[in-house]
């Protein structure tokens, strides 16, 4: 049975232009063991991939992912939604939290906020939830985190963050909510 997105928590991804970055929530997993996909978070992966092939006006160069199964299975699966030839993969250990803190989350961050090329980073929500925090901050004094409104907290599996820089700063351009997709 589809569920439908609340309202509030999707974006037209239509109105993104050039979106810098993209953040892939991994889709749904176990809920024990190694935590790897679900079937049903295949299909949601490749669904919501598939959405942003035909939806974005951009040449994505990679896609970045955390070394978790479940972000590793996701990145497979959007890989191959996303364009033939599949899109190449990179691990990045940077994007799994670990007992330092999000401080290596964050140099990540900004080393991909510094370059030209447009990403897919695909890791679990509370890091995807760092680094929109982290890069939407904006210079200091001031307060360019999102909202509530701009940012729902606790975002799905499979929902995309896109962002782009507007006014000289980091912005969310788009929210793709997962729920939508399975």
């Amino acid at each position: 049975m589809a569920r439908i997105a609340q309202r509030e928590t999707v974006r037209d991804l239509r109105q993104i232009e050039a979106p810098r970055l993209l953040l892939m929530a991994h889709g749904l997993a176990e809920n024990s063991g190694p935590r790897n996909l679900t079937p049903d978070g295949r299909v949601q992966v490749a669904r919501v991939a598939a959405n942003l092939r035909n939806r974005l006006p951009l040449a994505l160069t990679e896609i970045l992912t955390s070394p978790i199964p479940r972000a590793r299975q996701s990145a497979v699966v959007a890989s191959h939604a996303l364009r033939e030839p599949p899109l190449p993969i990179r691990l990045d250990s940077r994007l799994e939290l670990d007992d330092e803190g999000p401080s290596e989350l964050m140099r990540l961050a900004h080393e991909l906020a510094r370059e030209d090329q447009a990403r897919l980073v695909i890791t679990c929500a509370l890091e995807m939830e760092l680094i929109v925090c982290g890069l939407c901050a904006g210079a200091p004094g001031r307060r360019r985190i999102p909202s509530e409104a701009t940012l729902p907290r606790g975002l799905s599996p499979g929902s995309v963050v896109a962002l782009g820089i507007g006014e000289g700063h980091w912005r969310v351009s788009a929210i793709l909510d997962g729920r939508a997709f399975y």
